[in-house]
């Protein structure tokens, strides 16, 4: 089978096939800003560099727009707030699903 990651050229790319499964009701509005924030970046980074880069923008997202909680979630007013977990991103799903997704994506590029 063709491998298609070979072809991207762009940081947002690794964001188009979007995980089954979700944490919270507000993590696919954090992947896609997520997706936004890197605009049009190119895959010039290491795999450590981006991983680098990947955490910050994903802190410097929550820090402007977001508020943290003491039970490892963050909270944002301008994401959907339908359902219990409405606004919120999960913290962990992030750091142990929605994270490693993307780098390991981005190691298939490099």
């Amino acid at each position: 089978t063709f491998n298609w990651y070979i072809l991207m050229t762009l940081i947002k790319d690794l964001f188009h096939n979007k995980p089954i499964q979700w944490g919270f009701r507000g993590d696919p509005e954090m992947w896609d800003k997520l997706k936004t924030s890197f605009g049009n970046i190119e895959n010039s980074f290491s795999p450590i560099e981006f991983e680098n880069e990947l955490k910050n923008h994903f802190h410097q997202i929550i820090k402007a727009e977001g508020k943290m909680s003491s039970n490892n979630t963050a909270w944002f007013e301008n994401f959907s707030q339908k359902g219990m977990s409405g606004g919120y991103i999960s913290i962990e799903w992030w750091e142990e699903i929605g994270l490693p997704l993307i780098k390991s994506r981005y190691k298939k590029i490099k």
